[in-house]
């Protein structure tokens, strides 16, 4: 059962998280934040992919947030299915040391051309 109560701590800090992070992001960037999925382990936010670099720097340079390790630097690749365009999914997880909370962001690109600015000289 151990496993269980540690999945549902797990949860719980990931939905405070987002409460915290999720309205400081959208109040700056407004529109840019494209989506934002909290009903999950780990919530996320989505960004628009021209804006990423920006708000990646933000989060890293905002006292309240202060996101000073970029942790995962991933990316999924889904592929078309049935109706449903597929798409190029970056993945990047950042986490406070200072303040132990974590933001998960994704940018969505097209299969086609995917390209997105590099922000890992952010955390060197």
């Amino acid at each position: 059962m151990a496993g269980a109560s540690t999945q549902a701590t797990r949860i719980a800090r990931g939905k405070a998280d987002a409460e915290k992070i999720f309205p400081i992001l959208k109040e700056k960037f407004g529109d840019a934040i494209v989506e934002e999925v909290t009903d999950t382990v780990d919530p996320f936010v989505v960004v628009e992919t021209a804006k990423l670099y920006e708000i990646a720097r933000f989060v890293r340079d905002e006292e309240e947030l202060y996101f000073d390790l970029l942790s995962v630097i991933s990316s999924v690749d889904y592929l078309p299915k049935d109706d449903v365009e597929g798409r190029i999914e970056v993945v990047y997880c950042l986490d406070s040391t200072k303040h132990l909370h974590r933001l998960i962001i994704k940018v969505y690109l097209p299969r086609e051309n995917p390209s997105v600015a590099s922000v890992e000289k952010l955390w060197k």
